[in-house]
């Protein structure tokens, strides 16, 4: 079984794509750049715990794609409200992951949510992000507390105490915790997501890890 997992420069998703590759998973890697709205050191971050995590399936090659997602946070501002802009972040992730799993091959998506821990990881709004997915979406952190998961970072190699600039830029003061689906899909109506996914899949850079060393980096 392969599995697009979703990765950033945080804790949990590596986790989660570690838990995953234990159970005998091929996974790929997918990261979304949000360019001026990330902290400086969120894609670097994102490319090292990429390459731990090579470490994990010695011998065999471990991919990881990047995909621009600035524009879908320059399309929010001044367009939607605030409060909605994680829900959507976190839709326009899975609609992106899916729109890549056929022609990569594989069957599933995979995120490092976990219940409760920030606003858009409510049931409600669990849900309501779970809908833009056309594919499963497997959650292996969901009922882990952020103790186990730095445990388990430690564990495997991927926590860094010191990560640096790795703040979104992006995320509202006070964000929606149970978001309305119609509200949503009024709110990526008006910024035009489906075409935002488009363009954004059309733009892919790649690198390669294997045994724990950056083998190689492309555009697709």
């Amino acid at each position: 079984m392969k599995a697009v997992s979703l990765i950033s420069g945080g804790i949990d998703s590596p986790v989660a794509s570690w838990l995953m590759m234990k159970r005998g998973c091929e996974v790929l890697h997918l990261h979304m750049e949000a360019g001026r709205w990330a902290g400086c050191g969120v894609s670097d971050a994102a490319v090292e715990n990429h390459r731990r995590l090579s470490e994990w399936c010695r011998g065999f090659p471990l991919e990881l794609l990047l995909v621009r997602s600035e524009p879908l946070y320059d399309a929010m501002e001044g367009s939607i409200p605030p409060r909605l802009r994680c829900v959507i972040c976190k839709r326009f992730m899975l609609m992106t992951a899916c729109r890549l799993l056929a022609q990569q091959d594989a069957l599933v998506v995979v995120t490092g949510e976990n219940l409760g821990q920030v606003a858009s990881q409510t049931l409600s709004n669990l849900t309501v992000i779970s809908d833009a997915a056309t594919a499963p979406v497997i959650r292996p952190l969901i009922t882990y507390d952020k103790d186990e998961i730095v445990t388990l970072a430690r564990r495997i190699g991927t926590f860094n105490a010191r990560p640096g600039d790795l703040c979104c830029r992006a995320v509202p003061r006070m964000p929606a915790t149970s978001a309305l689906p119609a509200e949503i899909a009024t709110a990526e109506n008006a910024i035009g997501v489906g075409s935002l996914v488009h363009e954004a899949v059309k733009e892919i850079r790649s690198v390669s890890a294997m045994n724990g060393v950056i083998t190689g980096s492309t555009g697709l």
